[in-house]
């Protein structure tokens, strides 16, 4: 008699627990992730930016690698309606010789050889809506050239 008590007693707990960590009660574990292209073409180098329209101050962020990105509620991504700032440049190798004069540190090369030339391969900005559900999200971002 009393194991069976134990178990529904062991089986309510684990309910119990299993519900708080799902999320019930407001932290919802959300993830974004797509494809962000320019005119067809996979961006090379980047980043994602949601910026919530509930509160200007919450973003979340992350970096656009071959094309794709991935932002996690770690990095403070929840459900909600946001606007999306995508900043992109096109992945070019260093130039031999002397370094560029001008150089965006945000966007250097990723072998760490330096930075792109600014003036060459010039960063690039669009911005769109998107909404993000609870649990995983693919939200791809195609932009006009």
């Amino acid at each position: 008699m009393y194991v069976k008590h134990f178990r529904r007693l062991v089986a309510v707990a684990v309910a119990l627990v299993a519900g708080g960590v799902a999320g019930c009660g407001g932290g919802e574990i959300s993830t974004a992730q797509g494809l962000v292209t320019v005119g067809g073409i996979p961006a090379d180098v980047g980043s994602v930016k949601f910026i919530s329209e509930a509160d200007s101050k919450k973003i979340a962020v992350g970096p656009i690698k071959d094309g794709k990105y991935e932002v996690t509620s770690d990095r403070g991504l929840t459900p909600g309606k946001y606007k999306v700032e995508i900043i992109w440049q096109k992945n070019i190798p260093p130039k031999a010789g002397p370094a560029p004069k001008k150089v965006d540190p945000d966007l250097g090369s990723p072998t760490g050889g330096g930075g792109h030339n600014v003036a060459d391969n010039p960063t690039r900005t669009a911005s769109m809506p998107a909404e993000v559900k609870a649990g995983p999200n693919t939200i791809d971002f195609p932009i006009p050239k």
